[in-house]
C-alpha cells in the first residue's frame, strides 16, 4: 500500500513540469516549422529563377 501511494505522489510532482514543457517544445516546434517554410520557400525560388534564367538564355 505505501508504494502506489508514492508513485501517484510523484505522478502527481512530475505532471506539472511536464505539462510546461510540453507547451514550450510545442512553441518551439512552430518557430521551427515557420524557419523551416521560409528555408524551402527560399530554395524554391532560387531553383524557379535558376530554370526562368536557363529558360530564358
Amino acid at each position: 500500500m505505501i508504494t502506489p501511494n508514492k508513485t501517484t505522489g510523484s505522478a502527481r510532482v512530475d505532471r506539472a513540469p511536464g505539462g510546461q514543457k510540453a507547451e514550450s517544445e510545442r512553441r518551439r516546434g512552430l518557430q521551427e516549422g515557420r524557419i523551416y517554410l521560409i528555408w524551402w520557400m527560399v530554395i524554391l525560388a532560387i531553383i524557379c529563377i535558376g530554370y526562368a534564367t536557363t529558360f530564358w538564355i
